[in-house]
């Protein structure tokens, strides 16, 4: 289990970018299954997968926010691609349709990777964390503590 620096944890907004996403793909692939260059069965995969990756992402596990990060990319340069291919081709609906979905993966993409460098990121002591490391430090200066007394309480200050 990781713990998350949940000041840097984007992943419930990654979730909505996802969950959004795939509404729309979902409302879209009836319309829209002749220009896509797939079979709908894998458009339907495609739109089960991000719902995987919307319902998978959790502040304790950073495997999760690494793969919605990388999903979120995925998906970023697929609608990309199709947006221009299509616009080029004169499918300018489509294009539109896809230009917002790249959009919405490249919003996720960016909170994705905040989130996962907040994984990384060392929690930030609050002042009472470091209030409370002063006065141990002052007790054992002043001998009212043990190395080992010192040591373990330092050391349960620090798992906070």
């Amino acid at each position: 289990m990781v713990t998350t620096n949940t000041v840097h944890y984007y992943g419930d907004l990654v979730r909505r970018l996802f969950i959004g996403g795939g509404i729309l793909m979902l409302a879209l692939l009836p319309f829209s299954q002749d220009l896509i260059p797939y079979s709908t069965m894998l458009s339907i995969i495609g739109i089960l997968v991000i719902g995987f990756f919307a319902g998978a992402i959790a502040p304790q596990q950073r495997w999760s926010i690494m793969l919605n990060m990388i999903g979120a990319g995925a998906g970023f340069l697929i609608f990309e691609d199709q947006a221009v291919t299509n616009y080029v081709a004169g499918h300018v609906w489509f294009s539109i349709s896809n230009q917002i979905l790249a959009g919405i993966f490249f919003a996720a993409f960016y909170y994705g990777v905040k989130s996962t460098r907040g994984t990384f990121a060392k929690p930030e002591a609050t002042a009472a964390d470091d209030f409370a490391m002063e006065i141990l430090k002052d007790r054992y200066a002043r001998g009212e503590l043990t190395t080992q007394e010192f040591e373990e309480r330092r050391e349960e200050l620090d798992g906070r």
